[in-house]
């Protein structure tokens, strides 16, 4: 079925009317909030699809470890609400993120976008959501490890694998967010008008920074190391070391309990066997 608005289409299975008309209705807020954060049109209609069955959402995206993506030569916004059913708040806001990447893609000329950068942007501009919904941080961990991706090998596309993945989305969102702490949101913005003017990422970075492109990713990358990593990734996992430290305690103390009672058994038995035995000349 297909419900539409002034600049959108949705399409949708006859059960998720509801849903629909709420993303209908709710579109051209949507659109007004994500133009002000970019200072960018939307052009064209937008058709935004919302996939019944996950099954069949990863199949067309290609991955189970997304709950939407968009295809801006298409104008295309494809949603698995099975997925969003368990965070039902998020709907509007992973629409608005997808939104995010078909702007950029209406300004900025096709290949002049780094996969890595534009997702950073899209992050930061939405909040931090991405298109990951669940899972731990990782970035910490890389951080640690020294595993972390050089951008070039992200700069076209992201890895298959889950964890390599989400340390991509991580790494893409930490840097846009260092780079506007540091430089200030104007400097991010002039960074896009320069693309949107036809210049590659790393000439935008030199002209309106004074630096190149790699020096600004080698100071990011020394900003993430040290004792602030440890203290990060150990605040993450406090919460399940706690939990994790009494599920240990309590399995020690039923086993005592265990213990003790066996023994009392033990004992009780030994005290009737002596009471049930014969004395010495009793038969």
């Amino acid at each position: 079925m297909i419900g539409t608005a002034p600049g959108v289409a949705v399409y949708y299975p006859a059960n998720l009317h509801g849903v629909a008309g709420e993303i209908r209705d709710s579109y051209p807020e949507i659109k007004a909030a994500a133009e002000n954060v970019l200072g960018w049109e939307m052009i064209g209609t937008v058709s935004i699809v919302l996939a019944e069955r996950s099954s069949l959402f990863e199949m067309s995206a290609g991955t189970p470890h997304i709950v939407a993506y968009a295809v801006p030569r298409k104008n295309l916004i494809v949603v698995d609400h099975q997925k969003l059913q368990a965070h039902p708040f998020t709907l509007r806001s992973v629409v608005m993120h997808e939104l995010f990447h078909l702007i950029l893609h209406r300004h900025i000329p096709a290949g002049l976008l780094p996969r890595w950068f534009e997702e950073g942007v899209c992050q930061w501009a939405s909040d931090g959501l991405g298109e990951i919904l669940s899972g731990g941080r990782v970035l910490d961990r890389a951080v640690i490890r020294g595993d972390l991706l050089p951008f070039r090998f992200i700069e076209r596309a992201f890895p298959r694998d889950p964890a390599a993945m989400r340390l991509a989305y991580e790494q893409s969102k930490s840097f846009v967010i260092y780079l506007v702490g540091l430089y200030g949101r104007e400097s991010l913005m002039r960074i896009l008008e320069s693309m949107k003017a036809g210049n590659s990422f790393g000439s935008a970075v030199e002209a309106v920074l004074g630096m190149s492109a790699d020096r600004i990713e080698e100071d990011w990358r020394n900003s993430l190391t040290g004792r602030d990593a440890w203290i990060s990734l150990v605040a993450y996992h406090l919460y399940r070391l706690i939990f994790g430290l009494a599920a240990v305690l309590a399995v020690a103390g039923f086993i005592r309990v265990m213990i003790k009672k066996r023994r009392a058994l033990r004992e009780y038995d030994e005290r009737e066997e002596m009471r049930s035995a014969p004395e010495d000349g009793e038969w």
